[in-house]
């Protein structure tokens, strides 16, 4: 299995290395809200994100491959932030404009400085067009966005948590968001520009721990 997806990942395009090229998506034992650790590495629900806070480090396309599902919990869900851009358009044009300007975010990418003036330079807007891709692209994590600002000791706005909140109801909408169950075996290819992903929060069987493998991949 490890493999056949290896090899169709590198059909896709090029396999990212920041992470390592095969990177084990399990839980840890840690928190991601103590220990400046990514999420994936803890068993906690994520909230609708992209892939990487690192502004100059992004995944194209977020491959995953499926060894063991957990005993309860861990159902994936995607939605399309472009979907989400348009019905902000159509319904709250202010909060939008708000999500095109930058944002800090708290470092966990690999590769990238700890440092007060790496932080206050990673910075970038939740939409944009053109700037990572040709046409639209979405990159968010509202708990590095807000432990980032936290960090920088530069407290978000009224008005941008208002947008961000605007954003959430669209992303969590049970009308544009799909829930599934993936099963040993099963992979998943997403869209890092246009789609956002979710898991939920799970519990697993001790002697068989929930474990995934991801892939970056840059096209």
């Amino acid at each position: 299995m490890k493999f056949f997806y290896l090899a169709v990942d590198t059909a896709i395009g090029q396999c990212m290395e920041t992470y390592g090229r095969l990177y084990d998506v399990r839980d840890y034992g840690g928190s991601y809200k103590t220990e400046r650790i990514p999420v994936s590495q803890t068993r906690a629900a994520t909230g609708f994100h992209t892939d990487s806070s690192a502004r100059n480090n992004m995944p194209d396309i977020v491959a995953l491959l499926y060894l063991q599902p957990a005993r309860t919990g861990g159902e994936s869900l995607v939605v399309s932030s472009a979907t989400a851009h348009e019905r902000l358009r159509e319904s709250n044009l202010p909060a939008l404009t708000i999500l095109y300007r930058e944002f800090i975010r708290n470092i966990v990418t690999p590769g990238t400085g700890k440092t007060m003036d790496a932080l206050l330079d990673n910075r970038f807007p939740v939409f944009s067009q053109g700037l990572y891709s040709p046409g639209l692209s979405f990159r968010y994590m509202r708990y590095w966005i807000e432990k980032g600002h936290k960090e920088a000791k530069m407290n978000l706005a009224q008005a941008e948590l208002d947008a961000l909140n605007a954003l959430d109801r669209f992303l969590e909408s049970p009308q544009l968001a799909v829930q599934f169950k993936l099963e040993a075996g099963d992979q998943l290819w997403a869209n890092n520009h246009i789609v956002a992903h979710n898991r939920t929060a799970y519990e697993e069987a001790p002697q068989q721990p929930r474990n995934f493998i991801r892939l970056w991949i840059s096209t």
